[in-house]
């Protein structure tokens, strides 16, 4: 058996040199996360780190209102104005994802497996299409003992 999972989305526009505000400039629209290499961030354990990579993204965080992969999808989606053309003007630019990440615990109950599954709409992936952009998903399943 599964428990509800964890999920959240973004779309992330990655860099070397990228300059978040000209993507939003491009774009027109304002990011939920950006950072400039070169710039200190902290981490883990209050660490400083110096970031390696530019970085736009809008942000899906995890809600417990909802429960489906495509609900998250939606969310980034209804923010997207933008098409593949636009992003093909933004200087610097190396790396265009929808990532999604889904974590699970799964508690077997004496079964020998069990499943989860997700999908996408039709006009999700038109849309994604559209946008040119690679789609990753990553599956995280725990063990409950």
């Amino acid at each position: 058996m599964c428990s509800e999972p964890y999920i959240i989305a973004g779309l992330y526009l990655r860099g070397v040199n990228l300059d978040p505000d000209n993507v939003s400039d491009v774009l027109k629209v304002q990011p939920d996360q950006t950072q400039i290499r070169g710039e200190f961030r902290h981490g883990s354990e209050d660490r400083k780190y110096r970031c390696k990579l530019g970085l736009w993204a809008l942000l899906a965080p995890a809600d417990p209102t909802l429960s489906r992969v495509s609900d998250y999808v939606d969310r980034i989606l209804s923010r997207v104005t933008f098409n593949r053309e636009a992003i093909s003007h933004i200087p610097n630019l190396e790396d265009a994802c929808l990532d999604v990440f889904v974590g699970i615990d799964l508690d077997l109950g004496g079964e020998d497996n069990a499943q989860y599954e997700f999908e996408l709409t039709s006009s999700q992936m038109d849309r994604l299409a559209s946008l040119g952009v690679v789609v990753r998903f990553t599956l995280s399943v725990s063990r409950i003992t």
